[in-house]
């Protein structure tokens, strides 16, 4: 007898904090996300003390996952990520460079529809 598998892929997006899901653009495009079974994340370069904003927004979304790299490089945390959505044009060459995990740059008039694409949704 022949059994059914079902493969699931469970993607990963993390976002920035500052100028990026502070906005209440990027914030809908999470909710969105979510809502398409998609895991959602923040990642900031706020050092730990600085961050109680970041949870209170996190807990307003419903997103579980908020790291702080102490302004370290980003790169270095996004492992098992498939994107990182980020405004900082640093960042994101860093995460070219040393990471496996895809920077969308969010000052990008377009960068819903790249998303999208890369999401395959």
């Amino acid at each position: 007898m022949l059994g059914l598998f079902y493969i699931f892929v469970f993607m990963k997006v993390s976002f920035d904090y500052d100028k990026t899901i502070s906005r209440r653009d990027v914030q809908d495009y999470a909710l969105y996300l979510k809502s398409k079974g998609i895991e959602v994340s923040i990642l900031t370069s706020r050092p730990e003390y600085k961050i109680r904003e970041v949870y209170d927004l996190a807990d307003e979304l419903g997103i579980e996952n908020v790291r702080y790299t102490n302004y370290e490089t980003k790169a270095l945390f996004l492992d098992g990520y498939d994107l990182h959505i980020d405004d900082d044009d640093k960042e994101l060459k860093d995460i070219e460079h040393y990471s496996t995990c895809e920077g969308i740059n969010v000052n990008l008039s377009n960068w819903r529809e790249i998303t999208n694409e890369l999401l395959n949704i």
